[in-house]
């Protein structure tokens, strides 16, 4: 039986253009072989596992954030916006009264900062004047009293 040119990519499942459908391809982001969906033979590019989808996401999205960075920047502020204002209902409908403290900021300095500071200062410049070995033997004392001084800060700002 002699089949013609085109009736041979029918009977070898390369009809239209569609890859054959036993073809093996290479993950794109582990390189294992893997068979394609028959669905998407010619646009799957990954093996399947969800890490390897994942990370094919990924880097398509890095791509195109780099490619596009002012459209991105204003991508990113707008998700930034609907996150907070989620955050802020969130925290009213648990009974809240509105914006709280912000918790991704550090609490305030301590009061006493310029004192802590002068002393460290002081040890530095006492460290720096002994040898190395005696310097060894000086830092636990260094350490002991700012432990103290910034305990005793603590104990005084609270109430």
């Amino acid at each position: 039986m002699d089949l013609g040119g085109e009736e041979r990519r029918v009977a070898r499942g390369y009809a239209h253009g569609m890859e054959h459908v036993g073809a093996r391809r290479r993950c794109t982001e582990c390189r294992c072989w893997y068979q394609a969906n028959p669905r998407a033979a010619e646009s799957q590019r990954t093996c399947g596992a969800a890490a390897c989808r994942q990370r094919r996401r990924r880097r398509l999205a890095r791509r195109q954030r780099w490619r596009d960075v002012q459209h991105s920047r204003v991508a990113e502020r707008e998700r930034q916006r609907r996150s907070r204002a989620a955050r802020r209902e969130a925290q009213v409908k648990e009974g809240g009264s509105g914006p709280a403290e912000p918790r991704c900021h550090a609490p305030a300095s301590d009061p006493r900062y310029a004192e802590l500071r002068e002393k460290v200062c002081e040890s530095v410049d006492r460290a720096m004047e002994l040898s190395r070995a005696a310097l060894h033997r000086f830092i636990p004392q260094i350490l002991g009293d700012l432990a103290r001084s910034g305990a005793a800060a603590r104990t005084e700002s609270e109430p």
